[in-house]
């Protein structure tokens, strides 16, 4: 998805949608085990989270498509908003789109 995409999607979701996306990001983060000291509570529903969604979880590695998947599962949200509010956390955490990454090959 397209950076301009993705910006115009969120832009046109509502702030409890926004939190609910932003909420099942870090469930996900958690539920790969790539969050150094969680506190006890999200280390409880990670696992929770793997018994019930254990056919995504690739521990200590981020899938994108499984990411996604596992945020449509947690927020019941279409998938273009789980894939916008990916394609937004990768460009603020790398200041770069996947695209950009994938025409280059690194990131």
């Amino acid at each position: 998805m397209k950076i301009e995409v993705a910006k115009k999607i969120l832009e046109s979701l509502n702030p409890s949608e926004i939190e609910r996306l932003e909420m099942a990001h870090w469930r996900y983060m958690h539920f790969i085990d790539i969050i150094d000291d969680p506190n006890p509570e999200d280390v409880d529903q990670a696992k929770e989270d793997r018994k019930a969604y254990g056919q995504l979880c690739t521990p200590s590695v981020f899938d994108v498509e499984n990411s996604i998947q596992f945020m449509m599962n947690i927020t019941g949200l279409p998938r273009d908003y789980c894939e916008a509010w990916s394609e937004h956390d990768f460009f603020e955490t790398y200041g770069v789109s996947s695209e950009d990454v994938e025409k280059q090959d690194h990131i």
